[in-house]
């Protein structure tokens, strides 16, 4: 099988979240990251670092644990790509790369399939509408942080088209590195065309 990867966050020595990671692996692989991780990772005692785990069907292959820098995303270019797959989290991100090097001035990419968003290159997306926040019901990776957030009502899935992005005030990038944190809503405009622009919040 293809090699799998599951990035987690690691707080002041502390592994996050590894429940919904292991959920995840579960459904690839019979790997157990938790006694991994208590045998051959030596975690930092301070500070939030990045702990990327390699997998196969029955073996963790390799692993690193580097600083985190968090990425600061403001503006998103819309690419249309109705053949992506990408429901695991494979460790050949190659398609995903490309589709990114098309974001020319912008941070990243929101990917639309099939008329539906997605998600970013690199995590899901939450929106606010005024009351809530949602999250698109279609994404290509169900990510554990997503998974999280929707068991404690958080959020909730919803199908979101490509034209009701101008209904939506706010966004909020989500993955295992970012949690859910109203200090990092960006609020948006939506162009009406593939271009959309997140203006710094002043």
């Amino acid at each position: 099988m293809c090699l799998l990867f599951e990035t987690i966050k690691v707080e002041n020595g502390e592994v996050r979240n590894l429940t919904y990671h292991q959920q995840r692996v579960n459904r690839s692989s019979n790997v157990n990251l938790l006694d991994y991780i208590s045998r051959s990772v030596t975690l930092p005692i301070s500070g939030v670092y990045k702990l990327r785990i390699t997998y196969s069907l029955h073996s963790i292959e390799s692993h690193e644990i580097v600083l985190y820098t968090p990425k600061k995303i403001e503006s998103l270019k819309i690419v249309v790509d109705n053949e992506i797959e990408y429901h695991k989290k494979f460790n050949d991100r190659t398609y995903l790369s490309t589709l990114s090097a098309q974001r020319e001035d912008c941070d990243d990419i929101l990917i639309i399939k099939n008329n539906l968003v997605s998600d970013t290159s690199f995590a899901n997306i939450i929106f606010f509408d005024g009351e809530n926040w949602v999250t698109p019901n279609s994404p290509l990776l169900e990510g554990s942080c997503r998974a999280r957030l929707i068991c404690q009502n958080i959020i909730s899935p919803q199908v979101i088209s490509q034209d009701d992005l101008k209904s939506f005030s706010s966004f909020m990038i989500i993955n295992a590195m970012l949690d859910f944190d109203l200090a990092r809503a960006v609020d948006f405009e939506f162009s009406g065309s593939r271009l959309i622009r997140f203006p710094t919040k002043h």
